[in-house]
This record gives C-alpha cells, sequence and structure tokens, in this order.
C-alpha cells in the first residue's frame, strides 16, 4: 500500500513518511520471524538520515551538504526481538545462555562484533560492512537494533545503481541460520522524499 498524500511523491509529515516505512508492501522494510525470533530489516533512506541528524541541531540550512554525506552509502536497520508468536517476551541477550560468563561473551559480541555476521551481495560484488552499531535502548525493550552501512569501494554510485541488493545475516548467536533480506531498487526509487523539513 503506498501511503502518500500526493502525485509528487511527497510526504508532508513526519507519521506519513514513518508509515510508509514501515509498510512491508512498499518494499522498503522486510522481517522474518524463525522460531521465537523476530529478524525485521529496514533500508535507511539516505534523506532520512539526513534529517535525523540534522533535527537535533534544528539547522536544516546545511541539508545538501550533510546529505552529500549519505548519499552514496547504503544503511540498514536490523531489529532482533521475541517474536509474536513466542509463549512469552524475553531479551534477546539473554536468550540460550545458562550463565554469566556466557551473557558476557553475547553482550561483546552485539556491541562490538555483530558486523561480522552481515554481508551485502548487490549486483556490483559483496561487501561487508564499514560500521555497525548497537543502539543503546537502557533496557526499556527486549528487541536490540542495529544499524549497519555499507560504502561503494570503486565507483562511489555502485552501491546505489545496483538493480537489487541482498542484506544477509549469518546468525551465530541465536540459531535462527541464515538468512536473506533483498530489496529491489525499483521499490527504494518509490520511497517519498521528504516534505516536512
Amino acid at each position: 500500500m503506498h501511503l502518500l498524500i500526493s502525485c509528487s511523491n511527497v510526504a508532508a509529515t513526519s507519521e506519513d513518511y514513518y508509515t510508509y516505512l514501515e509498510d512491508e508492501d512498499n518494499g522498503v522494510t522486510r522481517t522474518k520471524i524463525i522460531s521465537d525470533i523476530r529478524i525485521k530489516t529496514k533500508f535507511l533512506p539516505p534523506e532520512y538520515l539526513c534529517y535525523q541528524e540534522l533535527k537535533v541541531s534544528e539547522n536544516f540550512v546545511d541539508r545538501d551538504s550533510v546529505l552529500e554525506n549519505y548519499k552514496y552509502n547504503v544503511t540498514f536497520l536490523v531489529s532482533i526481538g521475541p517474536s509474536e508468536n513466542a509463549e512469552e517476551e524475553f531479551d534477546v541477550t539473554k536468550v540460550g545462555i545458562s550463565n554469566y560468563d556466557e551473557f558476557k561473551e553475547r553482550a561483546m559480541i552485539m556491541t562490538f562484533y555483530m558486523g561480522e555476521f552481515f554481508q551485502l551481495k548487490t549486483d556490483n560484488g559483496t561487501y561487508t560492512p564499514v560500521f555497525c552499531e548497537m543502539e543503546n535502548v537502557y533496557g526499556l525493550t527486549y528487541d536490540r537494533k542495529f544499524n549497519i552501512v555499507f560504502t561503494p569501494q570503486n565507483k562511489k554510485d555502485e552501491l546505489i545503481s545496483s538493480e537489487s541488493m541482498t542484506l544477509v545475516y549469518n546468525d551465530e548467536l541465536f540459531n535462527t541460520g541464515l538468512s536473506r533480506y533483498k530489496f529491489n531498487k525499483e521499490d527504494l526509487d518509490e520511497i517519498p522524499e521528504i516534505g516536512f523539513w
């Protein structure tokens, strides 16, 4: 479902924009449920990342130069948590853990080494993340979210010119196996522009 207000493909409000990104029919977000684990992967558009950075300072004058920093990279937000099918909610940092040493090791891997489990496959080759950061949720949610960034290696537009890209997650922490999340350029090109700067 394309939830847009104008024929020019511009989202007038942040609510419309976020709703569009969350709607799996639009091809920007993909979710898999494996056993009791839900893995949700969302492509984060460069304009969205630019907006998020600038809204903190409320200085939208530098929009073009900040957007330039994002527009050739590819960024995903991956959320790993209990599925709706799970009999009870659980913190993913503790699932399958039997002692403190195992918990400490998992926390270390999720904080510093999570990027090693991801690859991006495109028409132009396979990429490993240049950046992977776990968001701090301060214990407010059972999910853990990871910002994962890929950058071009040779030509600056080689990632964004690919007709499709597949984020591959080889899960060695929660035993969900190998997951693939495919994103098509035609869907990503349909993401509305931000009209609420």
